[in-house]
């Protein structure tokens, strides 16, 4: 039985429901990442690296996947993904995503990579694997696990929280507000 299955019929007997509760900035991290991608995600490919709420869990509740991967979807993008413990619970959570075995499975083709668990095994990913992957060098880091100055180095078009915008993703906002 998967755990999201488990986990609601266990709370089922005492009252407890088991609603999706992003945190509140989930719903914010959207448009930052279709904006990395140019303004619109439509047909294009976005690699999720991480559906659970923190690393070193099968947990999907709270995660922030839960509010980002649908509205993706929604906004025409397909979905491939991968979390080291949590694909098995959030299969069920999350339809129609595109599973795979690995990151740099998850990444190959894809037109923008995007961070949202802060898993061990994706710091020490071999960026320049990843570049080379990537239909475009796109990353959104919504974890801020990458220092913004190598992954420019690197040639990525880099996308953190509160941290400046750098690269391709710098020069395209500027155009836009010019």
């Amino acid at each position: 039985m998967p755990l999201v299955t488990a986990t609601k019929a266990s709370n089922a007997p005492s009252g407890v429901t088991m609603s999706p509760t992003p945190p509140p900035a989930a719903r914010s991290w959207n448009p930052r990442i279709i904006q990395a991608c140019g303004g619109s995600v439509r047909g294009q490919t976005v690699a999720i690296l991480g559906v659970t709420f923190k690393p070193n869990t099968d947990d999907i509740r709270d995660s922030p996947s839960l509010v980002i991967v649908p509205a993706l979807q929604a906004e025409g993008a397909v979905v491939r993904a991968f979390d080291p413990e949590g694909m098995a619970g959030a299969a069920e959570a999350l339809p129609d995503v595109v599973w795979c075995d690995d990151a740099y499975a998850a990444t190959d083709g894809a037109d923008a990579m995007v961070v949202l668990t802060e898993w061990n095994q994706f710091r020490g990913l071999d960026l320049e694997r990843v570049r080379g992957l990537l239909a475009r060098p796109i990353v959104v880091d919504l974890r801020n696990i990458y220092e913004p100055a190598d992954m420019t180095a690197l040639g990525f078009s880099y996308t953190s929280i509160g941290r400046p915008v750098l690269g391709a993703a710098l020069e395209a906002k500027q155009r836009k507000s010019a």
